[in-house]
């Protein structure tokens, strides 16, 4: 990602630093994790099933109870996150409730991308480099780690005193 935070705190928002390229990745990737949420499910896609961990994995009549609640609330919110990403992905300054949107919208993409790629801790370029399509994907895959990162490291502590 570079030496700089392309995030820096800037009165009440965040000014981005972030090249068009990267702007227009990242709008791609919130138009894609959109068609996935709304044309798959939990049950159809273990990546998808990876946004919607089971909240009671010993009483499953409770879980059920708990996704019949919690489903379209979790999916509503997942899908406002990305529009927001979208939106502003071509913005030089953000609010920080927008930059908190970016965060769970790049979150969720990583998650996906990580399952789809078997992705772990101990993964690398070389373990993807053999096809390029899949090169590509973890490309996007670290690129929307260093990103993620970059947001966390822009927020800072939520708890510290100012």
């Amino acid at each position: 990602m570079g030496d700089g935070n392309p995030f820096r705190r800037d009165g009440e928002g965040f000014a981005v630093d972030l090249p068009t390229e990267a702007r227009e990745v990242l709008a791609a990737v919130a138009v894609e994790l959109r068609e996935v949420l709304t044309g798959e499910t939990a049950d159809d896609d273990p990546a998808v099933a990876r946004l919607y961990p089971t909240a009671y994995p010993d009483d499953p009549a409770r879980n059920i109870g708990f996704e019949h609640v919690a489903s379209e609330d979790l999916q509503r919110d997942r899908l406002a996150s990305l529009g927001v990403l979208e939106a502003t992905s071509g913005s030089p300054w953000l609010t920080e409730e927008q930059l908190l949107a970016w965060m769970r919208a790049v979150n969720d993409a990583r998650l996906v991308l990580g399952v789809r790629l078997d992705v772990t801790e101990a993964s690398s370029f070389e373990d993807y480099a053999g096809d390029p399509a899949t090169a590509h994907a973890f490309s996007t895959y670290a690129y929307l780690s260093g990103i993620l990162e970059a947001i966390v490291e822009a927020l800072g502590d939520p708890t510290a005193v100012p």
